[in-house]
């Protein structure tokens, strides 16, 4: 009796999904992708200015993963999700996942460590989104359309400028080149079937955002507390302004990934991994604004590729949805009963 509620009303839930309109669901979300994009450059915000403050760089992820974890309680209590997956299946995919994502951050982590930070910046945000549309395409059946294409090329163009930009480094080790090319390569090749985990807890298992982060939080804020306490000594004791910082973080990086994850539910994982460059020339903004850095002409001339790029990707794939939209609202409309057909025949 209880699976066959369960049917009936998962059949309702697919239902009412296809009644919402593909443009709007295009344009919707692709501005929580930016959304989260905005929210995620002043993570890194927060994150560059904890880190003037000295604070553990463990302690710090630990402390973030621990904010976001509690910003899920108010929404929990209000929307009462359902905490486990319907079935065996999507409580062992959520379980992998909470692992995986947690050690794909860690790895992302050491490539900013052991990488030159502007090396590293630029490759994986230059090829995590083509190793997503690869994965994409084989696991997901996403294709790719060649607006699609000419849009991330784009925007990948101007993410290498960004990151020449950044990178001025005199006198760099052999060791240090290889080391800030081959970490940040690997990096971006976790990060991108990452992605496409959560587009498949979402879209195709349609599993509740806040239960993905559950447990993605849970199983991180525990991993790294153990992990703070074996190779860090923590430092409890910190200003208030250190404490807003740790706050301000945890809260952005929460507000990032909610809406990412919305965003992923409704347009495909390429798509929003092109759009969510658009923490790129934000951060670039407010760098200037807060830590004082003052933009080159590497960082302008890659600003206007990354904004072209995305701006192109967006109208094209709301343009191509709104299009599908018409042609079925046409064919649909073709299909009547013959016997209302006015000549009679």
């Amino acid at each position: 009796m209880s699976s066959a509620a369960n049917t009936d009303e998962g059949e309702h839930v697919k239902k009412a999904n296809k009644e919402v309109s593909p443009s709007f669901q295009a344009a919707k979300g692709i501005l929580l992708t930016v959304m989260s994009a905005i929210a995620s450059s002043f993570g890194g915000e927060f994150t560059a200015l904890i880190d003037k403050e000295g604070l553990p760089n463990f302690q710090t992820l630990f402390l973030r993963r621990a904010i976001e974890l509690l910003t899920l309680i108010p929404i929990l209590a209000i929307c009462r999700p359902r905490l486990t997956g319907e079935n065996r299946r999507q409580n062992i995919m959520l379980f992998l996942f909470a692992i995986f994502t947690n050690c794909v951050n860690f790895f992302n982590f050491f490539s900013f460590i052991y990488a030159v930070p502007g090396i590293a910046f630029g490759f994986i945000q230059g090829l995590k989104p083509f190793f997503v549309a690869g994965i994409g395409f084989v696991f997901l059946k996403e294709s790719l359309f060649l607006g699609d294409i000419f849009g991330l090329l784009t925007s990948v163009t101007g993410v290498a400028l960004v990151a020449v930009g950044n990178t001025q480094v005199d006198g760099m080790s052999t060791k240090l080149l290889v080391l800030s090319i081959v970490i940040p390569i690997t990096a971006s090749f976790a990060l991108a079937p990452d992605v496409v985990f959560m587009r498949y807890l979402t879209g195709t298992l349609e599993v509740a955002i806040v239960t993905i982060l559950l447990y993605m939080n849970l199983v991180g804020s525990v991993i790294l507390l153990g992990i703070t306490y074996a190779l860090e000594t923590p430092v409890w004791t910190m200003s208030l302004r250190t404490a807003l910082y740790v706050v301000g973080l945890g809260l952005s990086r929460s507000l990032s990934n909610i809406c990412f994850l919305a965003g992923l539910k409704n347009i495909k994982a390429y798509i929003t991994t092109t759009v969510h460059m658009f923490a790129i020339p934000f951060t670039l903004i407010l760098d200037s604004f807060f830590l004082r850095n003052v933009p080159n002409s590497f960082h302008l001339a890659g600003v206007v590729l990354v904004m072209m790029g995305i701006t192109f990707v967006s109208a094209y794939t709301w343009w191509r949805e709104r299009q599908k939209e018409l042609r079925d609202e046409f064919l649909k409309s073709l299909q009547f009963n013959p016997d209302e057909r006015p000549d009679g025949h």
